[in-house]
C-alpha cells in the first residue's frame, strides 16, 4: 500500500472515536438509568453487552470480512457506528439504546484490526511498530478522555448532545475514509482454513495465553482502582479523579514508548510487564501514603499502555499470515482479560477486602510470566 501522511491520523481518530463510544457510556450511566427508569444494574448491559460482542465478534468478523476492500469494510465499520451514534441520542426507549450499542460492536473488530494492519503497511517494516503504537495512542486516549468528555457533555448540556458529540467524531473520520483512504482490495486473499489454522500453532496459542493473563492483571485492578484510592489511600474524590486522568495519560506515553523500545527486544519487553506488575502492585499492597500511591499509579500507567502495543505485536507475530484475523484475535484475548480478571478479583475483595484485587491482579501476573517462560522455554528445548 502506497503511503499517504493522513492514513495514520485517520485510523488514529477512529479508534479514538470508537473507544470513545464504548468507554464514554460509563461515566453516564446514572444519568441513563435515570432517564430511561431503569435500574444501574439494567444500564450497565450498555456496557457488558458491548464489551461481549467484541470478544465474540472478535475472530469472526475479520475473518468473514477479510476478502473484501477494506476501505468497504472501515467505510461500514464507521457508518455503523455514526448511524448507531444518532439512534442512540434520540431513543425513545432503553431497548433501541442496547440494539444501537450491540450492532456497531460487531464491526468494531473489523476496523480496529484493519487500523493495525493498514497502520503497520503503510511505513517501512523498520517503522511498522511506531506506526501501530500511533493508533494505540489513540485507543489509550478515548480510554481517558471518553468518561469525562461524557460527564461534561452530559451534565452541561444532556446525553442526546453526548452521543450527537460521539456521532460528530465518527462522521469526521467518515469523510477521511471516504476522501483520504486509498481502494485497498485484497489482491492475494489467504483461504479461510489458512487463516484459522494459525490457531493450530503453540506460538499463537502461548501468546493469546499471556495477553488474557497480563492484561487480566491490569484490568483486574483499574476495575477497582477508584474503591482503593477512597478506602486505602484515603484522597478525596478529586484527588481520585485528578490520579484516574493521570494514569490514562501515562497510557498515551507507554504507548509512545513502546513504539520505539519494545521492537529491540520483544522477549526482554515480555519479560518486563509481569515483573513490572508485580513489583508495583506490591508496593501499591504496602505503601498507602498518598504521593507514594500517585508515583506508582503514574508507573503503572505507563506500563499498561506500553503492554497494550507489546501485546498487539505478540498475537500479530503468530500470525503474520493473516494479518486482519490475528488483530482480532488480538482484541478477543484483551476483551476475555478484562472480562474474567475483575471478576476474579471481586472475588478477593467480596472475602477480604479491596486492597486484595492487588493480590487478585498479581495472580494473573504471575501466571503470565508463567506463561512467558514456557514460550521461550520451549524454544531453547527445540
Amino acid at each position: 500500500m502506497k503511503s499517504h501522511k493522513l492514513i495514520i491520523p485517520i485510523l488514529m481518530l477512529g479508534v479514538f472515536g470508537i473507544i470513545n463510544t464504548e468507554m464514554g457510556i460509563i461515566g453516564i450511566l446514572p444519568e441513563i438509568a435515570t432517564s430511561y427508569h431503569v435500574s444501574l444494574s439494567s444500564a450497565s448491559l450498555l456496557v457488558s453487552a458491548f464489551a461481549l460482542t467484541v470478544a465474540l465478534a472478535g475472530p469472526t468478523i475479520p475473518l468473514l470480512l477479510s476478502h473484501v476492500n477494506r476501505k468497504i469494510v472501515l467505510f461500514v465499520s464507521m457508518f455503523c457506528f455514526f448511524v448507531s451514534n444518532i439512534v442512540s441520542a434520540y431513543a425513545s426507549n432503553f431497548s433501541i439504546l442496547i440494539l444501537a450499542r450491540i450492532i456497531p460492536a460487531i464491526f468494531q473488530p473489523a476496523f480496529t484490526a484493519i487500523a493495525f494492519t493498514l497502520a503497520g503497511e503503510s511505513v517501512t517494516a523498520a517503522e511498522s511498530p511506531k506506526a501501530i503504537s500511533k493508533v494505540f495512542m489513540g485507543v489509550s486516549a478515548g480510554m481517558v478522555l471518553g468518561v469525562p468528555i461524557a460527564n461534561m457533555l452530559t451534565h452541561h448540556a444532556s446525553i442526546s448532545v453526548t452521543m450527537l458529540f460521539f456521532g460528530a467524531i465518527n462522521f469526521i473520520v467518515l469523510l477521511g475514509v471516504t476522501f483520504f483512504i486509498p481502494s485497498l482490495p485484497v489482491t492475494k486473499p489467504v483461504a479461510y482454513g489458512e487463516q484459522i489454522s494459525v490457531l493450530r500453532k503453540f506460538d499463537m496459542l502461548i501468546a493469546i495465553a499471556i495477553v488474557i493473563m497480563l492484561n487480566g492483571a491490569t484490568f483486574g485492578f483499574f476495575s477497582y482502582m477508584s474503591d482503593f484510592l477512597d478506602q486505602i489511600t484515603h484522597v478525596s474524590v478529586n484527588v481520585t479523579s485528578l490520579y484516574l486522568l493521570v494514569y490514562g495519560l501515562m497510557n498515551i506515553v507507554g504507548s509512545f514508548l513502546a513504539g520505539r523500545l519494545m521492537t529491540k527486544n520483544i522477549r526482554r519487553s515480555l519479560f518486563v510487564i509481569p515483573i513490572g506488575q508485580v513489583v508495583i502492585m506490591t508496593l501499591l499492597f504496602t505503601l498507602n501514603t498518598w504521593w507514594a500511591t500517585g508515583v506508582l499509579l503514574t508507573l503503572l500507567g505507563v506500563l499498561a499502555g506500553f503492554a497494550g502495543n507489546v501485546f498487539q505485536y505478540l498475537i500479530f507475530e503468530s500470525g503474520r499470515e493473516a494479518p486482519d484475523f490475528a488483530n482480532g484475535i488480538f482484541l478477543t484475548a484483551t476483551n476475555l482479560g478484562t472480562t474474567i480478571a475483575p471478576f476474579v478479583c471481586g472475588l478477593f475483595i467480596n472475602s477480604l477486602s479491596v486492597r486484595f484485587a492487588l493480590v487478585g491482579a498479581m495472580i494473573f501476573s504471575i501466571g503470565g510470566l508463567i506463561f512467558i517462560m514456557l514460550k521461550y522455554f520451549r524454544k531453547q528445548k527445540v
